[in-house]
């Protein structure tokens, strides 16, 4: 994604937030449970799987994304980088995934990711 896209998002939620407040919270709500749920039971499978640490908490590390994530596309904190959106999630989201992973989860997200 292009600085423009990154603009444009950060656009989007702000008039949503500001004109539809309660759209924004329906859609959050009907999105975010089912989504939230799927993620904790990935987490939870990659740990009894070996390829996340076992003393990680799924929700918290789900909690811990969401606020990255908010940050990054919601508000403007990241664009003083003058950065693409990959960048930046390689440098903040992405640190934070492979810090739960175990070498074998490393392993397994490298070779993903390169091919």
């Amino acid at each position: 994604a292009t600085l423009k896209e990154y603009n444009v998002c950060n656009r989007f939620f702000a008039d949503l937030s500001y004109y539809y407040p309660a759209l924004q919270q329906e859609i959050e709500q009907e999105i975010g449970s089912k989504f939230w749920e799927r993620l904790k039971q990935i987490l939870e499978k990659g740990i009894a799987q070996g390829y996340f640490k076992n003393e990680i908490k799924p929700l918290i590390v789900l909690e811990s994304i969401a606020v990255l994530l908010n940050s990054i596309s919601r508000t403007d904190k990241f664009l003083k980088y003058n950065s693409p959106a990959e960048e930046i999630f390689n440098n903040s989201i992405a640190v934070l995934i492979k810090g739960i992973c175990t070498s074998t989860g490393l392993e397994v997200l490298e070779n993903h990711i390169c091919n």
